[in-house]
């Protein structure tokens, strides 16, 4: 498993991906700044609110993008390199997904480490641990569904199907209009939870942790049982 870990590491030298995880968190940072002097007067509690809910749009924005690209190069082959190596498929499926979500993880934490450095509030660096584990927790399904459309469908469509996510996840988790619908929409639960930081646990209420464990469980095998099967990208799915 290290190996694949590796081997997707070595993957983004060059790549587009390591110049935009570590770029987006610095422009997130600035645009940040910004919002706080056009409204200078927000509470401190409201301010960190914010920056929470706000991380949360933006990576569920751009995952939609950086996910795709992380498998662009082998879907331009068909993913006959995938398809073909001596290692079961399970693994390099399994693996494929914890890069990514050790991609967001190393995301979030420069965020913070960046927001800290800015608005030195290095007092609150346990509630960002715990929000950046909440984060990856709820995204991780998310993140399944991404690489399954990437490699079905490739960057534009996993693009699109992350704006639809964003927009309606910014309609449906600030708003009264998803009150009784969120909690059945899983693309929702990372951002419903940072816009009610202050009213839940880190982890949520049980029954949403228990959902989002039996999902992610039921996604992984069914995208696994999935990928030991498939056959590659064939020309008319291109």
């Amino acid at each position: 498993m290290l190996g694949i870990l590796w081997s997707q590491f070595k993957k983004t030298k060059r790549h587009p991906v390591r110049y935009m995880c570590v770029s987006l968190p610095i422009i997130y940072i600035l645009a940040f700044v910004l919002m706080t002097k056009i409204w200078p007067h927000l509470y401190p509690s409201d301010l960190l609110q914010l920056y929470k809910y706000l991380l949360s749009v933006a990576c569920l924005f751009c995952l939609s993008l950086l996910v795709p690209l992380l498998v662009e190069e082998d879907r331009e082959i068909g993913f006959a390199h995938q398809i073909r190596v001596g290692v079961k498929r399970k693994y390099i499926w399994l693996g494929q997904w914890i890069f990514c979500i050790l991609l967001l993880l190393g995301v979030l934490i420069w965020t913070n480490i960046l927001f800290g450095l800015v608005f030195g509030w290095w007092g609150n660096m346990t509630s960002f641990i715990l929000y950046s584990l909440q984060q990856v927790f709820y995204f991780a399904p998310v993140l399944l569904f991404y690489l399954l459309m990437a490699h079905l469908k490739g960057l534009t469509s996993t693009f699109i199907l992350g704006s639809f996510f964003t927009l309606s996840g910014i309609l449906l988790s600030s708003t009264g209009l998803g009150d009784g619908i969120w909690f059945c929409l899983p693309w929702l639960w990372p951002l419903k939870l940072a816009f009610m930081a202050d009213q839940t646990g880190w982890l949520g209420s049980r029954d949403l942790a228990i959902g989002n464990s039996l999902l992610i469980l039921f996604l992984w095998l069914a995208t696994t049982l999935w990928y030991d099967r498939w056959e590659g990208l064939q020309r008319m799915e291109d």
